[in-house]
């Protein structure tokens, strides 16, 4: 097998998805224990959200949102674009596991 061939099995636009999906989905289940632990939401767009719908709400927006941007970027075929932003997204749910209380 060729790497160009290996390369085409070991990544797909549904894995690359599925991952974005992972990665947000993480982010809100942090963001929500911080929430939880008295923590504030630092994104001021999310954080006035948070004020009119409530913790669960704003995280349930938040995800929504970030799978229907996901969705349009593979739909689109930009998927450099997303898997840039899983990469940084990544970064950022990483730094904020470190800081959760054991």
């Amino acid at each position: 097998m060729n790497l160009k061939a290996l390369r085409s099995y070991a990544f797909t636009p549904s894995l690359l998805l599925l991952t974005w999906a992972a990665i947000n989905v993480f982010d809100a289940l942090l963001t929500y224990d911080h929430l939880g632990w008295g923590g504030i939401e630092a994104n001021p767009i999310l954080s006035g959200l948070q004020s009119h719908l409530g913790a669960s709400g704003m995280l349930f927006l938040k995800v929504s949102v970030a799978l229907m941007i996901g969705l349009g970027l593979v739909r689109a075929g930009k998927h450099r674009y997303l898997l840039a932003a899983a990469a940084l997204m990544s970064v950022v749910v990483i730094w904020n596991a470190a800081f959760v209380p054991a």
